[in-house]
């Protein structure tokens, strides 16, 4: 999603080897967003001034092109950002049924950073790796999202006293740099301070 459009294309295997195993899908893809071009993420990456090639720290994180810009902070401190509107904006809602199964696709679209994605009270068991059918595998509380990454995992919509409304949060959470996250190195992005490191959806 660096640059341009970008959508999903989901490609159905016949005969589908779990279809069995669920009742309705889900889709989420995971970005870290930029405000700038693929080539200037490129040239900041490979310059001189980033001599231990510590990727670079996104403005936002976004699950199906929702996510938040922390606009009152910048505003605050410096007059050379975007522009942008201080209007929040609600989070990507999906309605669930309780007692339902759901295959939840989830796609990396990132440019550069690793997430953990998980969703609150639930785990996730994984049906399908980049396209591939897998054994079912054990499940898990969460799961390591890479640039390009595609799963299918297993949601079981079972939770104990889970009354008509409840919520439960949807989360991809940018990982550390394996050299960790120095905000005050130099940046492609000037107040990486600011930044929500964590995106949200919700399931109700």
């Amino acid at each position: 999603m660096t640059d341009g459009l970008w959508g999903l294309l989901i490609v159905d295997n016949k005969p589908e080897a779990w279809g069995n195993l669920y009742d309705d899908e889900l889709t989420f893809s995971v970005v870290d967003w930029y405000q700038t071009t693929g080539e200037n993420i490129k040239n900041w990456y490979l310059s001189e001034n980033n001599s231990e090639s510590i990727p670079p720290f996104p403005q936002s994180i976004l699950i199906n092109g929702k996510g938040s810009y922390p606009c009152r902070q910048l505003q605050n401190a410096s007059s050379n950002h975007t522009p942008c509107s201080q209007t929040p904006i609600a989070p990507l809602t999906y309605e669930v049924i309780k007692g339902l199964t759901y295959r939840i696709r989830v796609l990396s679209a990132a440019s550069a950073r690793l997430f953990t994605f998980s969703i609150d009270n639930h785990t996730l068991q994984c049906i399908e790796v980049d396209g591939i059918d897998t054994e079912v595998s054990e499940p898990v509380d969460n799961v390591l999202l890479s640039a390009g990454w595609r799963y299918s995992f297993i949601v079981h919509m079972n939770v104990k006293n889970a009354s008509s409304g409840s919520e439960f949060y949807v989360r991809a959470k940018l990982r550390p740099a394996a050299y960790g996250d120095d905000v005050s190195n130099p940046q492609i992005n000037s107040h990486p301070e600011f930044v929500q490191t964590t995106a949200f959806a919700i399931l109700r």
